[in-house]
C-alpha cells in the first residue's frame, strides 16, 4: 500500500480488534483429528496408506515433550527423535537417578511423548464428513501403533498376518474412542478384513497414493531447536538455570537427515516384515493451549 493511499482508507481500528479475537496459531490442514460425538465417544473408518515419497515406512516416529508448570506450558519437538542429546531428557534422567519418589513423579510427568505420523485415507468421518474420500496425515499414539502391530504379528498362529497398509490386501481400521477418565481410550478399535480400499480400480488407487504427504518433513532437523534453545525455554518455564554443552553444539552444526532405515522405536524384526508384506511440512500447531490440549487426548491408556 502507498503512503497516498493510507490515508484514504480509514481506519484499521475494526479490522486490527477482530484479528485480537481471531484464534492464534498456525492450523495444519493435512492432519486429521477424528471427533467426539454424543455420549462422550467418536468413530471413523480409516485406511493406513503404504510408504510413498522416498520413505522406507509408511510412518514417522516423533517425540515431544508437552507439560505444564503453574499456568505456564512447555511444547517442545525432542531432538532425541533424531538421535540428539536433549536438555530435558537429561534433567528428567538427573531426577529419576536420585531414587526419591518426588522427583522420580516429577521425571515421569516431563517425560517424552511418542506419535506416529501416517498418510491415511478417510472411508467414515460422521463428525467432519466432509473429509471423507480424502487423503491427510493421521497422528496416533503408542496404542494405535500396538494395533498396528499385532495385525502384522498376530500373537495366536490361527491368525493370518497382514500388512494394514496394502491397497490391495490391506484393511480398514474401524477407529473407536471412549472416554477414560480424563483421556481418550481406544482399546475397541480394530482392523477389518482384508479388502481392496474401496473397492478402487488401480487407476483410482494410484490416483490416491499420489496424493500421499511426504512425511519426512515431520522429522526434518529444522523443525528441532537446538539444545542451548531448549534448554533456556525449559529453564524460563520451570524456574532453573539453562544449560549449556559444547559437544552437543558442536554436533548439532554437523548434524544431517537421520536414515528411517535406523528408526530408533521400531524393533529390525518388524520392519523386515512389514518390508515383506508390502508390495507395493512444515512445522504447525493449534495455538498452545489447544495444542497442548490434543497432546493430552492423543495420549493412549
Amino acid at each position: 500500500m502507498s503512503f497516498d493511499a493510507l490515508k484514504s482508507q480509514g481506519s484499521l481500528l475494526e479490522k486490527l480488534t477482530s484479528s485480537l479475537d481471531a484464534k492464534s496459531g498456525y492450523i495444519d490442514e493435512r492432519i486429521w483429528k477424528p471427533a467426539m460425538g454424543k455420549g462422550n465417544v467418536g468413530s471413523a473408518v480409516i485406511r493406513f496408506l503404504p510408504p510413498s515419497h522416498g520413505n522406507d515406512l509408511p510412518w514417522v516416529q516423533r517425540f515431544t515433550h508437552s507439560f505444564k508448570v503453574n499456568d505456564r506450558y512447555f511444547i517442545e519437538e525432542c531432538p532425541t527423535t533424531l538421535g540428539r542429546k536433549c536438555p530435558v531428557c537429561d534433567a528428567n534422567s538427573e531426577l529419576w537417578a536420585t531414587k526419591q519418589d518426588n522427583n522420580r513423579a516429577l521425571a515421569s510427568s516431563r517425560k517424552r511423548k511418542l506419535n506416529y505420523y501416517s498418510n491415511i485415507y478417510v472411508i467414515s468421518d460422521p463428525a467432519n464428513p466432509q473429509n471423507e474420500g480424502k487423503v491427510f496425515i493421521y497422528r496416533f499414539g503408542p496404542k494405535i501403533f500396538e494395533k498396528i502391530t499385532e495385525a502384522m504379528k498376530p500373537k495366536f498362529a490361527d491368525i493370518e498376518p497382514i500388512d494394514p497398509t496394502n491397497f490391495w490386501e490391506g484393511a480398514d481400521f474401524n477407529l473407536r474412542i471412549a472416554m477414560r477418565g480424563q483421556f481418550w481410550n481406544y482399546d475397541a478399535s480394530s482392523f477389518s478384513n482384508k479388502s481392496t480400499l474401496g473397492g478402487f480400480s488401480n487407476d483410482s488407487l494410484r490416483a490416491v497414493y499420489d496424493q500421499q504427504y511426504d512425511l519426512s518433513t515431520l522429522v526434518a532437523p529444522d523443525i528441532f531447536k537446538s539444545y542451548e534453545e531448549i534448554s533456556r525455554k525449559f529453564a524460563e518455564v520451570t524456574g532453573g538455570r539453562p544449560k549449556i554443552d559444547d559437544e552437543v553444539r558442536f554436533e548439532e552444526t554437523s548434524f544431517s537427515t537421520p536414515s528411517f532405515d535406523s528408526a530408533p522405536s521400531v524393533p529390525a524384526d518388524l520392519k523386515e516384515d512389514l518390508a515383506a508384506l508390502t508390495t507395493a511440512a512444515p512445522k504447525g500447531t493449534d495455538d498452545t493451549h489447544n495444542y497442548f490440549e490434543n497432546l493430552m487426548n492423543d495420549m493412549d491408556f
